[in-house]
């Protein structure tokens, strides 16, 4: 039972998750494109007195669809601005508690009441399938406003996803370090978010299945920073058997070489 929970509780948690990523990555391309067109308007309108309301029109419709597609991508990996003064000092269960609180309280009603009240807007410009009022313009604000509903729907998924991980560390099958309890898996944080591999190997065995590129399990403890927040990111705990392509031993042979983040950071450890 505990640990049917538990996979339930992971899948629950991944799929959300890499959707809310893909969508993410794909928005993020919208960035250039959008500096490119801004760059084009500024010079056709003063070397060629030259412009065009359809392409000022899609910068406006590429910068609401980079934020609102983009939010649930930026809340999953914890990048949205705040002004924490206690989060950060608090234990991986009461961050569990936090993050819970959080969702059902103040995410699940804000995205409720938005879609409450903008169904309605977005569906009269559906009936009548609304374009710009400029005879020159996108025939599309239906579809711009559409994305009205796709971000709370979108950010209701990570929240689902989040919550699921704060379930796994309060139901004892994960501690919030990248430890999950007696299964004893390692999971390192996704690829979409901090640059490094994402994969997991139960304790006692020396390797893993990798399920992205740039990193490899560690044969000594080490806990993973974060570049920009300093917060452990990950623990890799010691092996009874050392991976394979293990660090090569010092001169004395008694000790791998300091370990490496696999995630990317700094990193501070001690052989096992």
């Amino acid at each position: 039972m505990r640990a049917a929970r538990r996979l339930f509780l992971q899948r629950a948690a991944a799929a959300p998750t890499r959707l809310c990523a893909a969508v993410g990555r794909f928005v993020s391309l919208f960035l250039p494109a959008m500096t490119a067109a801004v760059l084009a308007i500024i010079f056709f309108a003063f070397v060629f007195r030259a412009g065009w309301v359809w392409l000022g029109e899609l910068v406006v419709y590429m910068h609401a669809v980079l934020f609102t597609a983009g939010a649930a991508y930026t809340l999953g990996c914890d990048e949205h601005v705040r002004i924490d003064v206690f989060y950060g000092r608090m234990r991986p269960r009461a961050k569990a508690i936090a993050d819970l609180a959080g969702i059902v309280f103040l995410l699940v009603p804000s995205c409720g009441v938005i879609l409450y009240f903008s169904f309605p807007y977005v569906r009269d410009s559906w009936t009548v399938l609304e374009h710009s009022p400029e005879g020159t313009g996108l025939p599309a604000v239906f579809i711009l406003k559409s994305f009205i509903l796709l971000m709370p729907a979108f950010l209701l998924m990570q929240g689902m996803a989040m919550a699921a991980k704060a379930l796994l560390v309060l139901s004892g099958d994960g501690d919030g370090n990248g430890d999950n309890g007696n299964n004893g898996n390692i999971n390192l944080p996704p690829a979409a978010c901090g640059g490094g591999s994402e994969f997991s190997a139960p304790n006692g065995e020396g390797g893993g299945k990798l399920r992205g590129g740039g990193g490899r399990l560690l044969p000594s403890a080490a806990t993973c920073h974060s570049r920009e927040s300093g917060n452990p990111t990950v623990v890799l705990r010691a092996h009874s058997t050392p991976p394979e392509n293990s660090p090569p031993t010092s001169s004395s042979g008694n000790s791998p070489t300091p370990p490496r983040c696999a995630a990317g950071g700094k990193e501070e450890g001690k052989q096992p």
